[in-house]
């Protein structure tokens, strides 16, 4: 895999994005990655249709569409599109897909509010001019009631802090060798976002960062088989996909990884926290 240096990814996706393509693959019999080396999206069969949860960018929608071409899937058979949250990387595509598929889009109905606002734009932070097409949302998540297409459940949670409605996912899946497994991804885990500087300049409240801290610390309590990162830099996805080739076993079961995957991300939180109450105690 030819690598992107971080520097430049961000504009790589917008202005080149063939610099960030990816193969697609398996990671669990139902489970797909059908994202880029920059932004996650993941395919899910769940036997009565597919569910895609992220669009990656409108520039890289031909990739995604590519990559469900190669697992031999057509984008027609896509039921519902699930967003994690109100920024341009992962609902970039939307309304492309939505109209090439006809598939429901679900977004919180937080991020449906936010996504309206001026701070929107602000809050993403990226600098780059990707391009934006509008899109209307189908349906809310309601965390009490679970998603269920064919044999797939999926259990949200609202998980505020990079955005107002990041949304969180639980995803219980049948696996040939292990049986019933979770795989877990949070909605958001980048803390740029969540500097005073960046809530404020969005016009956003400084506690949800705090919001953001809390959740992560109880989220470490739902027992998960597999960590999914919304972008891939967040967790060693790519490099359990190397592994996957070597072995009979599957490198993306670790029932540790969610708790320590947390446990990295909140940890940035906290000290932009400490960060800012030491700023106040200098006034």
């Amino acid at each position: 895999m030819t690598a992107v240096s971080s520097l430049n990814i961000i504009e790589s996706t917008c202005y080149e994005p063939w610099e960030v393509q990816i193969e697609p693959f398996a990671v669990t019999d139902q489970i797909f990655y059908v994202g880029n080396k920059w932004v996650g999206a993941y395919l899910i069969d769940t036997g009565d249709g597919l569910i895609l949860l992220d669009t990656t960018t409108a520039e890289t929608a031909y990739l995604l569409l590519n990559s469900i071409y190669k697992l031999g899937y057509r984008p027609e058979e896509i039921k519902m599109i699930l967003l994690s949250h109100a920024h341009v990387d992962h609902y970039g595509a939307a309304r492309f897909l939505k109209e090439l598929s006809g598939a429901e889009i679900w977004l919180s109905r937080e991020d449906e509010e936010f996504r309206k606002t001026d701070g929107a734009a602000e809050s993403g932070g990226l600098f780059v001019p990707f391009r934006e097409y509008s899109f209307e949302t189908d349906r809310y998540y309601d965390d009490s009631t679970p998603i269920l297409l064919g044999n797939v459940e999926i259990r949200t949670r609202l998980t505020p802090g990079h955005t107002p409605g990041v949304t969180s996912f639980f995803i219980y899946t049948d696996d040939k060798k292990c049986g019933r497994i979770v795989s877990a991804i949070h909605g958001g885990v980048g803390v740029l976002t969540m500097s005073d500087e960046s809530l404020d300049r969005a016009g956003l409240s400084r506690e949800l960062r705090k919001r953001f801290i809390k959740d992560c610390h109880d989220l470490k309590d739902i027992s998960v088989d597999i960590c999914l990162p919304s972008h891939p830099a967040h967790a060693p996805l790519f490099e359990k996909r190397e592994q996957a080739a070597d072995g009979d076993k599957n490198p993306f079961i670790d029932r540790d990884g969610w708790a320590r995957f947390l446990d990295d991300r909140v940890q940035y939180a906290i000290k932009l926290e400490e960060e800012a109450d030491s700023h106040f105690e200098a006034k």
